[in-house]
């Protein structure tokens, strides 16, 4: 007969589990914000931290469901494959902008992920036809949405920007300038690059998207207005009252008991998750 864990066993064994869970999702970060470093490894990352390489190779195929070496490449094939789409820069300089020292091994993984060549794949990119400006506003409708779809699709900038802002790693939304740092791009390049997409200055787009997160909470009848408020990013119930009222004429407890406006973002995510070649 096998042997059994008795209860307080059991819950070393889970505490164990969430600390090396945390940890993991630290290095992961590490490893994102250093991967386009053609002189990078992962080996890296975990120096100084009380991992073995084992322990780290076998947690991040539980959690990422892939190995370091390979999550290491995808987040260098999506740089690249961004840099294809907005730069004319040569193909050698696109791999050795985004992390890989070899060409060769660069060409085949890429064409691997994405079932083409990285000149295809730039040649096809740019034929491809410019989605309609649609200037946002609430409540968005089908062909707001949908303007939004396409421009995910055809335009890196435009998902990475989505993509970090909604990121589950982010605790607290954060505020333009945090997302024009984490984008590596400075804030006037990004604001044009928005306004040119959604018709509306950028810290309208970002104003917008809390009001969103906070709608869609608002349908959460467990979460408190203040708890609402928080996790949207707004500074307090007062700041989401007064613009929950401006933007709809409604208070949030009016908005969550009559509900004229369902607003989700399930949508959003669910394209953002097709659309980022790390799933």
């Amino acid at each position: 007969m096998l042997p059994t864990c008795s209860k307080t066993e059991q819950r070393a064994v889970t505490c164990c589990s969430r600390a090396n869970e945390e940890v993991i999702e630290n290095l992961c970060k590490v490893i994102e914000s250093q991967a386009v470093d053609p002189h990078f490894e992962f080996q890296h990352a975990i120096q100084g931290i009380p991992i073995h390489a084992t322990c780290f190779a076998q947690n991040l195929k539980k959690l990422k469901g892939c190995t370091p070496r390979t999550y290491l490449a995808k987040i260098r094939l999506r740089h690249a494959a961004a840099l294809l789409r907005t730069q004319n820069l040569p193909i050698k300089n696109v791999a050795w902008q985004s992390g890989f020292r070899s060409y060769s091994y660069f060409w085949q993984v890429f064409k691997e992920t994405f079932g083409c060549s990285p000149t295809t794949y730039r040649n096809r990119r740019s034929k491809a036809l410019k989605p309609e400006v649609v200037h946002w506003k609430l409540p968005l409708n089908d062909q707001m949405k949908k303007s939004t779809l396409d421009w995910i699709q055809q335009d890196s900038i435009i998902s990475a920007f989505f993509q970090t802002y909604l990121s589950d790693t982010n605790k607290v939304y954060l505020s333009y300038h945090e997302l024009a740092d984490q984008l590596r791009l400075s804030r006037s390049q990004l604001g044009r690059k928005l306004k040119k997409c959604f018709g509306v200055p950028p810290m309208k787009l970002v104003f917008y998207l809390k009001l969103l997160i906070a709608m869609e909470s608002l349908n959460n009848e467990s979460l408190s207005v203040t708890e609402v408020a928080y996790r949207a990013g707004f500074f307090d119930q007062a700041h989401l009252c007064r613009a929950l009222r401006e933007t709809l004429g409604l208070s949030p407890t009016e908005y969550r008991k009559n509900k004229p406006h369902q607003q989700s973002l399930k949508w959003l995510r669910e394209s953002l998750n097709k659309n980022n070649p790390m799933n």
